[in-house]
């Protein structure tokens, strides 16, 4: 079993949330996922949107 979280995060000048997948709990880790992906910007909010957990088949 792993689990995975997603966050929302919302420029001050972009209506629609950027989505951002982490193998951590970790909000600042996930504000650094967006600046490496999208680049430095002013963030208004960011908010923890889903827990995910995924299971492997056993075969």
């Amino acid at each position: 079993m792993k689990r995975s979280w997603q966050w929302e995060i919302r420029s001050m000048k972009e209506e629609a949330p950027y989505i951002i997948h982490t193998e951590k709990d970790d909000a600042l880790l996930a504000v650094q996922s967006f600046v490496e992906l999208w680049g430095q910007m002013s963030i208004y909010s960011i908010r923890k949107s889903a827990e995910v957990t995924h299971y492997e088949e056993a075969i």
